[in-house]
């Protein structure tokens, strides 16, 4: 056909494409990390044809049609097959053991890479490189000099890193298509130059991604893992191997799964082993609990008394910073040991009720007792317009005159010395959206509302002398986000 384009007219998946190709050749066969050892195939016995086994011409087999098969001569490199030292394996399990990740990342193994692990999955190669390596690969290879071998690794992952950060991003532009594009190219030269293995018809496929992008919008709102999911589902089902009763079986199985998922959510059947059955799987609140949504609520006097009664009073220093964000950004109040009180300017009242864990478009924060890695935020500084990072300490839910408003109280990352910032690799490497902060809290509180939270990020913390600071540090990868804000 002459209106045919294969590229325009063909969508090549991030997750299969990306992740399970070029994330997956990245720790299988370059770093050697889980890599398939050939071994000779044992012969099976031969099982007659009956109504029990799958026929032929439903057997999964393209005939070596593999994405992830070697192609073309092996390229010509000047260093040996590359190992990770035992040490430098060890502290990179250390690492996935030690950071802290948002509830609704899955961590991965700290054992990845063992016989005994078995496959990883697409989204473990997402978190692995876009959210923990950016962490703890530059610290391996960060103290060896500009022209070394492992300076060439160092800089081949940073060229990985920031194409991943464009794959799996959720915003595309002439900007960020060139920005692969001038990534993904030197990072196939330095793979060509530093590991001796066989190219994969994925990293020719990852080259027309840019105009996949242009075509068809940003990759990770077309991704397939829903389609994974649900082939997941289906092969979890047990068939006992009847082959010609497996429609059946699979449509029963999903009709039982839809109808529990519906009775559990609408918790309208009357039947008694229903009922208790769903108040043992999502168990009803005794008490209602206020979520970042009510911002904006209107209480009338009643209402209000019965906010306040059962809220808890704030502590000087926490209140007086309300007050502060209250005259600053929304209305002016006075406050309560303001005396004489000024006419028809409200008082603010001491009380607020703190929410544990508030659910921030779709995804739930905590302060930092609570949990670590649901605290870690990128936001935005509502003062300076800029982007930081930090640790949730608490939100709450003010009354300002008959209104509910909702803030969250921030501690911002302590930044370092320019002197000792200069020192680490991402001073070097702007694009790998990490940075290194001193551990010690800061003594600044930031009150901003819900909307400027942008996202979670991933945090690390490391001990005194790295990267030659002499005191304990923190870093901290903001590529959670996704561009989603």
């Amino acid at each position: 056909m002459s209106t045919w384009d294969p590229v325009a007219h063909v969508l090549l998946g991030y997750m299969q494409n990306w992740l399970e190709g070029i994330l997956q050749h990245q720790l299988r066969d370059l770093w050697g990390i889980g890599c398939v050892t050939k071994e000779k195939a044992s012969s099976t016995s031969s099982t007659n044809n009956s109504e029990f086994t799958l026929p032929p011409e439903f057997n999964d087999n393209d005939g070596g049609d593999d994405d992830n098969a070697d192609t073309g001569p092996v390229p010509i490199s000047v260093y040996p097959q590359f190992e990770f030292l035992d040490s430098e394996l060890g502290h990179i399990r250390n690492a996935i053991v030690c950071v802290s990740l948002p509830t609704y990342l899955d961590c991965p193994p700290s054992n990845f890479g063992e016989k005994s692990r078995g496959k990883l999955k697409a989204d473990t190669y997402l978190v692995l490189f876009a959210f923990i390596f950016p962490l703890i690969i530059p610290e391996i290879w960060w103290a060896f000099s500009v022209p070394s071998y492992q300076c060439k690794l160092l800089e081949s992952f940073y060229y990985l890193f920031v194409s991943t950060t464009v794959m799996i991003s959720y915003k595309t532009s002439e900007n960020s298509r060139l920005l692969f594009s001038n990534h993904y190219i030197p990072y196939r030269c330095s793979i060509q130059e530093l590991f001796p293995v066989k190219r994969k018809p994925n990293h020719h496929y990852a080259m027309h991604s840019p105009s996949i992008m242009e075509y068809w919008g940003p990759l990770a709102s077309l991704n397939e893992f829903a389609g994974k999911r649900m082939n997941g589902q289906l092969q979890c089902t047990k068939t006992n191997r009847r082959m010609r009763d497996i429609d059946f079986t699979m449509l029963d199985k999903a009709c039982r799964c839809a109808r529990l998922q519906a009775l559990l959510q609408d918790r309208a059947s009357n039947e008694e082993l229903v009922v208790k059955l769903t108040a043992l799987l999502e168990p009803a609140e005794a008490v209602p609990v206020f979520s970042s949504e009510a911002d904006g609520t209107v209480l009338d006097s009643v209402q209000l008394a019965a906010f306040l009664t059962s809220s808890r009073r704030l502590d000087d220093a926490l209140y007086a910073a309300i007050l502060a964000y209250i005259e600053g950004n929304l209305c002016p109040v006075q406050s309560l040991k303001v005396l004489p009180p000024q006419a028809n300017i409200p008082i603010s009242p001491p009380q607020a009720k703190q929410l544990c864990t508030p659910d921030i478009e779709g995804r739930a924060y905590s302060d930092q007792h609570h949990h670590e890695g649901n605290s870690a935020v990128q936001f935005t500084d509502i003062h300076t317009s800029s982007r930081c990072t930090g640790f949730i300490q608490s939100t709450w839910l003010i009354p300002v005159g008959t209104q509910l408003r909702a803030i969250v109280v921030v501690r911002p990352h302590l930044p370092l010395l320019p002197g000792e910032t200069a020192r680490t690799p991402y001073s070097h490497y702007a694009l790998m959206k990490t940075q290194i902060f001193d551990a010690a809290p800061s003594s600044e509180l930031i009150i901003i509302k819900p909307k400027h939270v942008v996202a979670h990020v991933t945090t690390l913390p490391r001990p005194l002398g790295t990267y030659g600071i002499m005191r304990e540090t923190v870093a901290v990868c903001w590529a959670v986000g996704r561009d989603r804000k």
